[in-house]
């Protein structure tokens, strides 16, 4: 999920009950160092368990497609 931090309350709701009805991972994304946009029904990465932190240096669609196709062993 990109930009996590500015996602509504609903979206978020479905992610977060579809990771746990599954037990599947969830990746997402969000600036280091910014606070979320002023809405009212952002919700804060913090309330996702358990979490990893990997920092990078920001990426473009591309690289990132890249990255994960490699990582996943999966073809375009």
């Amino acid at each position: 999920m990109d930009d996590w931090d500015n996602l509504d309350e609903a979206s978020w709701g479905i992610v977060e009950s579809v990771r746990a009805e599954l037990r599947v991972p969830v990746a997402l994304s969000r600036l280091q160092g910014f606070r979320p946009r002023q809405s009212p029904s952002a919700v804060p990465s913090a309330t996702l368990h358990p979490t990893f932190v990997v920092e990078m240096k920001p990426l473009h669609l591309d690289e990132m497609e890249a990255t994960l196709l490699d990582r996943l062993d999966a073809r375009a």
